[in-house]
């Protein structure tokens, strides 16, 4: 009830602010593991999607690159802030609760965590950990192991376009509890006294992703000027979802329509969309708001129907008023036929509504 209450009061916001058709270019991103080459790029190019993130080797990443950017496609690496093997001393800290949560989590043998969201926006009245611990925003020694990252895959691939941020966020979707963190949380609160300590640890962990994104872009511009950034929003920040817009990004993908059941209400996909597009220059004039539609087809934790997934689209572009967006997972399009054939009656349904639109 507090949830539908929630939207339908935001939904009401939003209607003063019509969807209005996009003024540059759209921005079609597919995210994909590196199996197929060929196939990704036959395929993004047969959707007219402008770029594609990915991650592999090197070697075979420069080599996908060059071949993407003949076609007029461009390559972003993918790269995801969680602590890898050696690292776990440089993750976040959660709660003793928090902690609890994570250990049933990893013990539960049901592929769907039973209802769990997997990094998205919990079910109303759930608590969630994320599963993979990501690096602390905070430690000075975990962003210089997540620069180390990101200089020696960009060195060695000098045709990539961008760069893909992934999994920057917190563990338990609120903050972190590590020694580092609660001493920069003290002297911040110390300096705001006035808020409550709720509303401080929310605002001050809000204030630090901000930072975190822009220390990595900041980095990523002074390694190659010229690339560009994006990532989506993941995992979900619940004091602010859409707090994408924040960021001085190219592209701010964060999620319209997300992969599990049950699946967002119409109102909430509608919003949410809305709210990406009208709002994405709210803070950088320059930055673009793209709705992100989470897709598994035949997986064992979700499997999408066609006549879902394109119903989701057509919310989409109906309230924000274009035809950008990003897909996980852009193998799904690749594999089943379907799906494209959904995707491309959308996108010519979507950019009929915006020229019939436009004469009015």
């Amino acid at each position: 009830m507090r949830e539908s209450l929630a939207v339908g009061l935001m939904m009401a916001a939003f209607t003063l602010a019509a969807p209005t058709a996009e003024t540059a270019a759209p921005w079609r991103a597919g995210w994909s593991d590196l199996h197929n080459p060929g196939e990704l790029l036959k395929v993004a190019k047969e959707l007219t999607f402008n770029a594609i993130i990915t991650q592999g080797p090197p070697e075979k990443l420069e080599a996908f690159a060059r071949q993407a950017k003949e076609l007029g496609v461009e390559v972003y690496l993918w790269t995801n802030a969680t602590a890898g093997k050696g690292e776990e001393a440089l993750a976040q800290r959660m709660s003793p609760e928090e902690d609890t949560l994570w250990a049933r989590l990893k013990a539960d043998t049901d592929p769907k965590k039973h209802a769990y969201q997997f990094g998205g926006e919990p079910l109303e009245g759930q608590r969630e950990v994320l599963q993979t611990p990501p690096l602390c925003l905070d430690r000075p020694e975990a962003m210089e192991a997540f620069k180390e990252r990101l200089k020696a895959v960009v060195d060695a691939c000098p045709s990539l376009g961008g760069v893909a941020f992934d999994f920057i966020g917190y563990q338990n979707c609120r903050c972190c509890h590590c020694p580092v963190t609660e001493k920069l949380l003290q002297a911040w609160h110390q300096a705001h006294a006035q808020l409550p300590p709720g509303k401080a640890r929310d605002e001050f962990s809000l204030e630090r992703l901000v930072w975190y994104y822009e220390q990595l872009s900041d980095y990523v511009r002074s390694l190659r000027p010229g690339l560009k950034l994006t990532a989506h929003i993941y995992p979900a920040f619940l004091p602010e979802p859409l707090y994408g817009n924040r960021l001085k990004l190219d592209y701010s993908i964060q999620t319209a329509t997300w992969f599990f059941e049950p699946y967002w209400p119409e109102a909430k996909v509608r919003q949410y969309a809305r709210a990406i597009a009208v709002e994405e220059g709210k803070y950088h004039a320059n930055a673009r708001g793209i709705p992100f539609v989470g897709l598994y087809v035949q997986r064992p934790i979700a499997d999408k129907p066609v006549e879902r997934f394109a119903k989701e689209l057509e919310w989409i572009f109906g309230a924000a008023g274009g035809t950008s967006l990003s897909i996980y997972d852009f193998e799904s399009l690749v594999l089943h036929e379907a799906y494209r054939r959904a995707l491309k009656e959308a996108l010519a349904r979507a950019a009929s509504n915006m020229g019939a639109a436009s004469r009015r």
